[in-house]
């Protein structure tokens, strides 16, 4: 009897847990969004502009959401236009498609990024960005929420 009852009390000890483990993959598995395969040829990536602040520079979400969290997206950014001095409250990424970005830190020496440059810039670190004589495409990555602060006077046209 007491081995009985002994075999009865490990199976349910050892029933339980798995129990509990089939749960919560159950739970994650409910929500966790799906993954799904992206293919976005060239034309039909949709660009939207950056507003008023930054006339002329397009951007279009590959992924995530740039007020929220983590995201990735696409910025173009036409010729000669420079955005003043500022500095982002995330860490971005990033890699030159095409043309030229023109980097300045704070010392205001600019340097010039042709395609397959790759940029980290951390949080907090003042700079210009720039595009050269023929515009700049760069892929722009965060894991955070995306926050620009102006330092400098207004956006100008060189």
């Amino acid at each position: 009897m007491k081995q009985t009852l002994f075999i009865t009390a490990l199976a349910v000890l050892l029933t339980v847990p798995c129990i509990a483990q089939t749960q919560k993959k159950a739970v994650a598995k409910s929500t966790t969004p799906k993954k799904e395969l992206a293919l976005w040829p060239a034309d039909k990536i949709k660009w939207e502009s950056f507003g008023e602040e930054f006339p002329g520079v397009m951007f279009a979400r590959l992924y995530g959401d740039m007020s929220k969290g983590g995201y990735a997206i696409l910025v173009k950014v036409p010729p000669h236009f420079k955005i003043p001095l500022h500095y982002h409250t995330n860490d971005e990424w990033g890699v030159v498609i095409s043309g030229t970005a023109i980097i300045a830190l704070e010392d205001g020496k600019e340097k010039q990024y042709g395609p397959g440059s790759w940029l980290s810039v951390p949080k907090g670190v003042k700079h210009t960005t720039a595009a050269g004589s023929d515009g700049c495409v760069f892929l722009e990555e965060s894991d955070e929420m995306e926050g620009t602060v102006m330092v400098g006077e207004e956006m100008m046209k060189k």
